[in-house]
């Protein structure tokens, strides 16, 4: 069974596409936002890009997280 490491969270009008990245491997993630903006275009939903954001978390060995822009 292969490990899902990213996934895609509804809430009313919004979605959330939640991934874990470890060793640099974002391919999946990458995939299923490529795949998401396609099915909103072949659904004609509009997303709207001035509210979208990309949040990273790093967790460090130390213990210590900070979000990038």
């Amino acid at each position: 069974m292969k490990d899902i490491t990213s996934d895609t969270v509804n809430f009313a009008d919004d979605t959330a596409i939640v991934g874990c990245i470890r060793d640099d491997k974002e391919e999946e993630y990458r995939c299923l936002v490529r795949d998401f903006v396609a099915w909103c275009h072949n659904n004609s939903l509009q997303l709207n890009t001035s509210k979208t954001k990309e949040l990273v978390k790093v967790n460090t060995l130390g213990g210590t997280d900070r979000d990038l822009d």
